[in-house]
């Protein structure tokens, strides 16, 4: 065997499984090493870092992902290296899954904060002071307009470039 961080007779497939939480076929398999700061796993191979989803749809595959292929989640758990909940797939694939998610995706939120009203208000808000196509000034800053409604300033932003922003009564506006 070859060598593995130094250490004689180590193989780095056991020592991947070993930082895996490992439970139930139709669980997460959560990875308990290092993560980074997109909240991947991140594991050492000998060689370089790669990412643990990847490195575990690798072994338990016994062949390297594809060119121009990424591995991703079904569970949309970033952390989660169990082989039934990876596959692999490409970008195209990978915006789809995300366009799905809530979390992502701005126009479609699982609990509307706004009312009609108030989005109504949050646009009309947005007061362009100069003439400039390049740089816009505003009258009042998302930042401001965000403390006026108790929100973040990102939350104003979406709604300042959406034509359409679902609201509390299920409408988009």
């Amino acid at each position: 065997m070859t060598s593995f961080r130094g250490q004689k007779g180590l193989d780095r497939d056991t020592v991947f499984w070993a930082k895996v939480d490992r439970k139930e076929s139709n669980e997460c398999w959560n990875y308990l090493g290092y993560l980074d700061k997109d909240g991947y796993g991140n594991f050492w191979d000998g060689y370089t870092t790669v990412r643990a989803h990847r490195y575990a749809w690798e072994i338990s595959r016994k062949t390297t992902v594809p060119d121009g292929k990424l591995i991703l989640h079904l569970c949309d758990n970033r952390r989660c290296c169990n082989p039934m909940h990876i596959y692999c797939g490409d970008n195209s694939d990978n915006m789809c899954d995300r366009s799905k998610n809530p979390q992502y995706n701005p126009t479609s939120h699982a609990h509307p904060r706004y009312t009609e009203g108030e989005i109504w208000l949050i646009r009309k808000l947005r007061v362009v002071t100069n003439d400039n196509p390049i740089k816009k000034k505003y009258k009042f800053s998302s930042i401001l307009v965000a403390k006026m409604f108790g929100t973040h300033n990102a939350n104003i932003l979406r709604i300042w470039n959406s034509d359409k922003y679902l609201s509390k009564e299920g409408t988009y506006v």
